[in-house]
């Protein structure tokens, strides 16, 4: 069973979902362009267009039920947290503590946001791919954790 399917079986996880990710993003006050764009990619793997997305800022927020998800899928929320929080260029102090909450909610050490910021910098600066990035980097946090 993939990523995709586990959430397509937990209906309410997607929505909750990218509520938490629209949320960080609109954390440093102002949703960039770059932070939306990926909101919208992330949303299209769970068939939710752009309309739907962007109603979903304006949704009230419910409780997200992302602890009981399996370790992979825990750490791709992790990723795609830190993704929207590196990818305007600017790491804001609200933006941090979300993911260190959210670390600390999905049952990993706070510091392992830390190491994904370098390692999705670095993917990204290599050129890499979304999907290319988050697999070298899912490998190599396997290796250190």
């Amino acid at each position: 069973m993939g990523f995709i399917d586990i959430f397509k079986r937990k209906k309410d996880i997607p929505q909750n979902y990218l509520q938490q990710l629209i949320k960080l993003a609109v954390s440093d006050g102002h949703l960039d362009d770059d932070e939306y764009q990926f909101i919208v990619k992330v949303g299209q793997k769970f068939e939710k267009d752009a309309e739907e997305v962007a109603a979903l800022r304006e949704a009230p927020e419910s409780e997200p039920k992302l602890a009981d998800l399996p370790r992979k899928e825990r750490l791709k929320i992790l990723y795609d947290l830190v993704f929207v929080m590196v990818v305007d260029g600017t790491i804001d102090d609200n933006e941090m503590n979300i993911c260190l909450h959210t670390a600390d909610t999905l049952g990993y050490d706070p510091h392992i946001i830390e190491d994904l910021v370098y390692l999705i910098k670095a993917q990204v600066k290599n050129g890499s791919t979304m999907d290319q990035a988050y697999d070298k980097v899912y490998r190599t946090i396997e290796e250190i954790a």
